[in-house]
């Protein structure tokens, strides 16, 4: 089975549209000023209905702005008929099923955005969602036992340790996964940022044609913003509820520097003291070889 898919482009990132939802293109000159609300950069007439014109996606820290050369990309979806600004238009293709994933829930916002991510021969293009943009409700999932993470549910098992700076930085924190966790260690992955995402979304990586999200961990736990020790390394990993399926809750963390591997149980203590960040989104915060070391909640941010 295959969609048909449309290729836009607006402000030099490009996307699809499902091609059974385009009734057409029209100029900007025929939409109306443009409101104040969120999204909205206009409103077009279609057949005598006043209908809204969108912005594809707002990016971080850049207020949108009408050139003059965009086009209107008229859009019908059941009951919904808007419009939506592109820079500029392409063919259309058939695109395999096989080749189209839900966006992961990692991308905050986001998905409430785009309908679905596209990965071909590490090709990592969107999907445009042709609704009017609604608001993500926040889920607030509870916190797990300290500490159960850890020990991979069991008395004794491996981790892997690493820390997201340089691995002789004495002063920064380490973090530790489960072995069972850890896929691959990822180098230079084929990646595609994603507008309106959060801060801690580095973007959706191609990894064996499964598009997976790729995280600035630090930044997610509100932790003290760095730069990373090497962003083109990626540590492939799932949440420990994983179900091993297609799309099972994978995950890239960037950056992870010094690994090494340990085996459970090892010398450590509770963290002494509070923490200026989030702890509500580790399962652990420790003290080990006179370090921090953070589990963080993987199935959290995979569910975030």
């Amino acid at each position: 089975m295959t969609r048909r898919l449309i290729r836009y482009e607006w402000n030099g990132t490009a996307f699809y549209i499902d091609s059974d939802r385009v009734d057409g293109l029209r100029g900007v000159d025929r939409m109306e000023d443009a409101s104040a609300e969120d999204h909205i950069a206009g409103w077009m007439n279609v057949g005598g209905i006043r209908a809204p014109v969108y912005w594809p996606f707002l990016e971080r820290d850049r207020t949108p702005e009408i050139r003059g050369h965009e086009a209107i990309v008229v859009v019908r979806h059941g009951g919904f008929l808007g419009g939506v600004l592109v820079d500029k238009a392409g063919a259309s293709r058939d695109v395999p099923d096989t080749c189209v994933f839900p966006v992961p829930a990692a991308c905050g916002d986001a998905v409430t955005r785009f309908a679905s991510v596209v990965v071909e021969n590490d090709s990592i293009l969107l999907e445009l969602s042709c609704s009017a943009p609604r608001v993500r409700e926040e889920t607030f999932p509870p916190r797990h036992q300290v500490g159960q993470a850890a020990a991979g549910g069991g008395a004794t098992c491996r981790v892997l340790t690493f820390s997201l700076r340089d691995a002789d930085d004495d002063d920064g924190a380490r973090f530790a996964l489960c072995m069972t966790q850890i896929l691959e260690v990822g180098q230079r992955l084929a990646m595609a940022g994603v507008p309106e995402a959060p801060p801690s979304l580095l973007g959706i990586a191609s990894w064996r044609t499964t598009p997976i999200p790729v995280v600035d961990l630090a930044c997610w736990l509100g932790m003290e913003q760095r730069p990373l020790a090497n962003t083109s390394r990626i540590l492939i990993c799932r949440g420990i509820a994983a179900d091993g399926g297609r799309l099972s809750g994978l995950l890239g963390i960037a950056g992870a520097a010094g690994l090494r591997m340990r085996q459970v149980p090892f010398a450590s203590d509770p963290w002494p003291a509070g923490v200026p960040w989030n702890d509500s989104r580790a399962l652990g915060v420790y003290q080990a070889d006179q370090r921090m070391l953070v589990v963080p909640d993987i199935d959290q941010l995979l569910r975030a």
